[in-house]
């Protein structure tokens, strides 16, 4: 019911935003800074030989783009595979460790997919909650592609720290069409449902679902984007999950020896 509203809206979104960019360069022209800005980049543009290094540049953004895509597509159908009959893979990994460690190998896996399930579901209801409100307050403001825009916030929601700023970018484009008000008014919703996110929903869900620490979702983040790109973002989270189940349980418990137990013990 709703799949032909959003290919509708997605289409006209798609031409909309050229017109808005236009528009804002139009008006920038207008103003003396910016119109000195646009001077020294057609200046720097007519220095570059015959195009061919701003040709080079779209090609390796493009590559860039492609290539994320790809590697995107592959981890999601090696996702599936592995979701379908997860025990498969889980009895063939434990096949290759020695027969003493692999009752404890079982736990530090069972409790990993454990914390990746409690993960996805809490991302999942953000995700939900996100792109619910943005949809319902950008309706409530008269925006006509608002299922398109909420849709686009609810899923690069999966991205944290990043995705909320990429989402918020053809709401304020589109809503320039409309005047200087309304691009207030639509960054003044974005920032509330961030807000809303950041200070209510996320600490609820550290505490009943899963609790990664800020800092390091945003180290890991840094490190997975330089190696990985694109892809490396959108998997930093859940590695870290991951990682710090590995730690407490093979590094703090097994190797330290800190287990809770000794720890009420004495």
């Amino acid at each position: 019911m709703v799949a032909p509203n959003i290919a509708e809206q997605a289409d006209a979104l798609s031409d909309s935003l050229p017109q808005a960019v236009e528009q804002l360069r139009e008006r920038a022209e207008q103003l003396p800074w910016a119109n000195e800005l646009l001077q020294q980049r057609e200046r720097l543009e007519d220095s570059l030989p015959d195009g061919s290094s701003a040709f080079n540049l779209v090609t390796k953004v493009m590559g860039s783009l492609v290539g994320a895509l790809s590697s995107f597509v592959i981890a999601f159908a090696i996702g599936i595979c592995l979701a379908i009959n997860p025990q498969v893979y889980v009895r063939g990994l434990l096949k290759l460790i020695p027969l003493g460690y692999r009752p404890r190998a079982a736990e530090v896996l069972d409790e990993t997919g454990a914390t990746l399930r409690a993960w996805l579901l809490a991302k999942l209801l953000e995700m939900l909650l996100i792109g619910v409100l943005t949809t319902l307050g950008l309706w409530l403001l008269g925006i006509e592609l608002a299922l398109v825009l909420g849709l686009i916030a609810g899923l690069l929601s999966f991205i944290p720290n990043i995705g909320p700023v990429l989402a918020v970018i053809p709401a304020l484009l589109l809503a320039s069409l409309e005047g200087g008000r309304t691009v207030l008014y639509v960054a003044g919703l974005y920032l509330f449902v961030q807000a809303l996110e950041s200070y209510v929903f996320t600490p609820w869900m550290q505490q009943r679902i899963v609790s990664i620490p800020p800092a390091l979702t945003i180290a890991v983040q840094l490190l997975f984007g330089l190696l990985a790109g694109t892809l490396g973002l959108l998997l930093a989270t859940p590695l870290a999950a991951a990682g710090m189940v590995l730690v407490r349980m093979l590094y703090v418990e097994d190797l330290l020896g800190d287990r809770p137990d000794a720890t009420d013990g004495s």
